[in-house]
């Protein structure tokens, strides 16, 4: 087995550190992408109780204290 340069050596080091940096960056991208989803399914989910319960005739401010969305927003949704 032959002897890397100091040269050969310093350039594997650092294409595995660029690897390890990619990897790095592309598993936190992953886990950002993940919880952004689950935040816009709680979110979808929210407001479908909120227009359930809206067609029910619950008041929108009890809505709101339940779900933790805006009045506002309870309010410009279409009961189902």
């Amino acid at each position: 087995m032959s002897k890397l340069t100091k040269e050969q050596h310093e350039l594997s080091e650092s294409d595995i550190k660029a690897k390890s940096d990619w990897k790095g960056g592309m598993d936190w991208a992953k886990e950002q992408a993940a919880e952004q989803a689950t935040k816009e399914a709680t979110r979808r989910t929210l407001f479908n109780v909120a227009s359930k319960l809206k067609a029910i005739g619950c008041p929108s401010d009890e809505i709101a204290e339940v779900t933790g969305l805006l009045i506002e927003e309870i309010e410009k949704l279409p009961s189902i």
